[in-house]
């Protein structure tokens, strides 16, 4: 019985096969770059600590992060070049990469590289530093980071960026006379959004400026409402101490509904009412004040001042009487105690 040759393989056949298996690795390759490419984002923040202002600077300064898909695809390709590898080329490509991805550490590494090559005359130096600044900070490294920002300052003492990063570093670390230097320096060069206003409105206040308080926290306002009810409070402390009783009670009104219930608020906003002889507003926000737990002299003699103008005499006297049992304000209590003489009550014996 003849047997059947076994059926000769053409060899254009198998190279055809190799071609294609190679084609299809390829675009499987490309496919999954491309795939990687597109998931690669920096999200811009609105700006309210240093972490939020480092990643806006490395997402609006940083070249990748802006590519498209493609133009991506073709960086990720070239860095696979070998005679790229150690060049500032490959290494601020492999930075701008490492950034996007949210690879920090190694992004700062990159940077390092490309410093190391490049000499401070170099026209890109300043963003190199600032780069390396805001990764050091997300790495929460401050005090490197400071050094950093410092050095870009000494260089060009108009960048407002490193003027706004150094701001919010000094102030994490709660050193608020030299955030309010930085920041106010900032706000000379950029017009500022609501956020850094209101933060420099609350520096302000910390600094015993109430009237830069009232100033830059009426600007945040302008520019979009707050939800930030200390940015209120601080406005309306301020404007207390400039004798702006209407608009205080306005600030204080916004504090307390973002903030909640609050003892001091209340008292003070019942302090507002009363210099506008609202006696009804004042009494309810000094009574909320007590039952929140305030036991001073002062808002038991303030309340008593609306219980007088009400005429109700029990009332009045039983807060005069616990002005003087409380004895935390001597000027406080003599008068309690005159009043007490006059109504006949017992204001000596509590002396």
């Amino acid at each position: 019985m003849e047997q059947a040759l076994p059926e000769k393989k053409s060899p254009v056949k198998h190279i055809w096969r190799r071609v294609i298996a190679a084609a299809i690795a390829v675009i499987l390759l490309l496919n999954l770059l491309l795939v990687n490419a597109i998931r690669i984002t920096i999200k811009r923040t609105d700006e309210t600590d240093t972490a939020s202002a480092a990643t806006n600077y490395l997402a609006d300064n940083t070249e990748y992060v802006s590519m498209s898909a493609l133009q991506r695809l073709r960086t990720l390709l070239r860095q696979t070049e070998q005679d790229r590898a150690d060049s500032f080329e490959g290494h601020y490509e492999a930075a701008s990469v490492a950034i996007a991805k949210g690879d920090n550490a190694a992004a700062l590494d990159e940077i390092n590289a490309c410093l190391a090559i490049v000499t401070p005359v170099y026209g890109g130096y300043e963003d190199l530093l600032m780069k390396k600044g805001c990764l050091l900070a997300l790495l929460g490294e401050d005090e490197r980071a400071k050094n950093v920002f410092s050095e870009v300052l000494d260089r060009n003492p108009k960048n407002a960026d490193a003027m706004l990063l150094q701001s919010q570093l000094y102030l994490q670390n709660a050193d608020i006379g030299k955030a309010k230097e930085l920041l106010s320096a900032f706000l000379q060069i950029r017009e500022g959004d609501a956020n850094q206003l209101a933060v420099m409105a609350q520096l302000c206040y910390g600094t015993g400026d109430h009237e830069g308080t009232l100033s830059y926290g009426r600007r945040s306002l302008e520019k979009a409402p707050s939800e930030d009810g200390q940015l209120y409070r601080a406005m309306a402390y301020a404007a207390m101490l400039q004798n702006g009783f209407a608009e205080a009670r306005d600030y204080l009104t916004h504090a307390l509904e973002l903030l909640g219930e609050d003892a001091e608020m209340l008292y003070y906003r019942g302090v507002c009412s009363l210099s506008f002889e609202e006696y009804e507003s004042a009494l309810s926000d000094f009574t909320a004040a007590i039952d929140g737990g305030m036991e001073e002299g002062l808002v038991y003699y303030n309340r008593a001042v609306c219980y007088l103008a009400f005429e109700d005499w029990e009332p009045f006297r039983a807060d005069l009487e616990r002005v003087v049992e409380l004895d935390d304000d001597a000027e406080l209590k003599a008068i309690a105690q005159s009043l007490l003489k006059e109504l006949g009550g017992t204001g000596q014996q509590q002396q």
